[in-house]
């Protein structure tokens, strides 16, 4: 899956795309990418999948949570959405696309919940591949990051709110 948030300002859906594309590993895996509603060149996207019957774009998503679910790994730019995949399981490579980013990437991949690819002006291809080959090829280490993600955002955080709120007001 390769997710970068409700736009895509840097085109790096594509690039990631073509970066997985082009090495023959990957070459059968499927891709699922999130078109966000703020996208400037879904053409091009476009032609990738009808060169690509592997690329999968999902436009108007109402429901990530079925995406990432169905994904053995992600690629996601570091926003909010890396909290939803952490609830999902789904193993991920965060990137930082903007500056307010830094902060929950960092503090993820310091704890162990996802790999850190950097900032995504310097992502190399290289590294893109390298990083996700141990990833795709370390299944061990993929179902205990899935199951660490998802004790970290557990769906219980309204109810325990609910629950200090109570302690302090009674």
């Amino acid at each position: 899956m390769i997710t970068t948030g409700g736009s895509d300002p840097f085109n790096l859906s594509l690039r990631l795309a073509e970066i997985i594309l082009s090495d023959e590993e990957f070459k059968g895996v499927r891709l699922n990418i999130v078109v966000g509603s703020g996208f400037t060149d879904v053409d091009s996207l476009i032609g990738l999948c009808r060169n690509n019957k592997n690329v999968v774009l999902h436009e108007n998503v109402s429901k990530m949570s079925e995406i990432m679910l169905r994904s053995d790994v992600a690629i996601s730019a570091g926003g909010s959405t890396l909290y939803e995949l952490c609830a999902c399981g789904t193993p991920t490579l965060g990137m930082v696309i903007a500056d307010n980013q830094i902060e929950i990437v960092d503090m993820l991949s310091a704890e162990g919940y996802i790999t850190n690819l950097g900032w995504h002006s310097e992502l190399s291809d290289r590294k893109v591949l390298d990083t996700l080959k141990l990833l795709c090829k370390d299944y061990d280490r993929r179902v205990s990051v899935s199951r660490e993600m998802q004790k970290l955002v557990d769906g219980e955080g309204v109810r325990r709110v609910v629950e200090e709120i109570m302690k302090i007001t009674s």
